[in-house]
């Protein structure tokens, strides 16, 4: 199948790999002296888990942290969903993730 627009939009967005990249760094620094360390990349699974992970004291999550840090040292990353003007009809679409 070739890919969509939508994909070609998420692909080529240069705000999403921001967050992605603010992303890996968090979860490097939180897994940092495991041997999961240091990784150069991650499952897109790992993304549905980000809320559910709690700080220490239980009073917000990543996804919390995440977005204050982006909002803070990247805004123009924070508006990275502005660059998806297919992401509605692509939302509407169902897949099997393993």
């Amino acid at each position: 199948m070739p890919p969509t627009l939508s994909d070609l939009q998420v692909a080529t967005s240069k705000r999403f790999k921001v967050i992605l990249k603010v992303l890996l760094r968090v979860g490097n620094h939180m897994n940092g002296g495991t041997r999961n360390g240091g990784a150069y990349g991650f499952k897109l699974g790992v993304l549905r888990k980000i809320k559910q992970s709690k700080s220490v004291d239980n009073k917000t999550n990543l996804l919390t942290f995440v977005v204050q840090f982006v909002e803070k040292n990247y805004p123009d990353a924070a508006t990275f969903v502005d660059e998806f003007n297919d992401a509605p009809a692509a939302s509407r679409c169902t897949l099997a993730l393993p």
